[in-house]
């Protein structure tokens, strides 16, 4: 791992810069102690190194008063320089599926959602940092081209985009590891299917379906109100699509 060279403050001493880490002893809450170094620090966590070169997350409300003030002045003297990083796969699942007939139509009502896996890559300098105090965004974008009965209801919790449809929502990351990949689930968005029932044609003597289609996916990480890193998944119209803003409050991350 690449030595940082760091300007801290310790009370006592005067301002120094160092050529090679720093390390000192710290104490948490219980009393017990490790030898480290501080390579990163939030407002809420401090990445340490060991001397073995282990690299170690944790609330700075677990350390004890004077090693908090520690790493306050520590933050202080080395503000941060992230650049944000992160890998997001995708994978969409049917949760729930149910077929009925209206009148001369075949309906079948489904509720899709997508699992999305993001692992942080992210960077302060050469060194790989544990992300935390960021909140993850999506907007699911579907076409609504079914003629079920029960549709309008169902898509009433969706935005109008253009010609899509977009199911909005956002979960809380939490603290994440460096090259350690945690589960999103989103919230889902009803998929109608539609199709004339047997014996039956519409006037021109087609039979088409006319089915929901889900578009994609559109992700953004933020960090307060700055978007940090996005990514756009699906079809050229969901990337086309205008954001919208999430208005409950976030889930939790897995």
């Amino acid at each position: 791992m690449a030595v940082i060279a760091a300007s801290l403050i310790v009370p006592g001493l005067s301002t120094t810069c160092l050529e090679a880490e720093e390390f000192r002893e710290f104490t948490n809450t219980s009393g017990k102690t490790i030898k480290a170094t501080v390579i990163s620090a939030t407002a809420t966590d401090v990445t340490l190194k060991t001397e073995d070169g282990r690299q170690l997350t944790g609330g700075v409300s677990f350390f004890s008063e004077s090693d908090r003030q520690f790493i306050e002045t520590w933050r202080k003297a080395n503000p941060a320089k992230i650049a944000y990083d992160f890998e997001i796969t995708l994978s969409r699942e049917r949760a729930e599926r149910r077929k009925t007939t209206e009148g001369t139509k075949i309906i079948v009502y489904e509720s899709w959602k997508y699992g999305l896996k993001v692992e942080n890559k992210s960077k302060n300098g050469s060194v790989g940092i544990t992300a935390s105090g960021l909140e993850l965004r999506y907007n699911m974008a579907k076409t609504a081209k079914a003629r079920g009965g029960e549709s309008r209801y169902l898509n009433e919790s969706l935005v109008s985009s253009g010609t899509l449809l977009i199911k909005a929502g956002s979960a809380k990351l939490g603290a994440m590891e460096y090259l350690r990949p945690i589960s999103i689930e989103t919230e889902t968005i009803p998929i109608t299917n539609s199709e004339l029932a047997p014996g039956w044609y519409y006037a021109d003597g087609t039979k088409d379906e006319q089915n929901d289609e889900l578009e994609g996916i559109w992700v953004q990480i933020v960090e307060g109100d700055t978007v940090v890193f996005e990514k756009k998944l699906g079809s050229k119209a969901a990337a086309d699509a205008k954001w919208v803003s999430p208005t409950k409050g976030p889930a939790k991350a897995n």
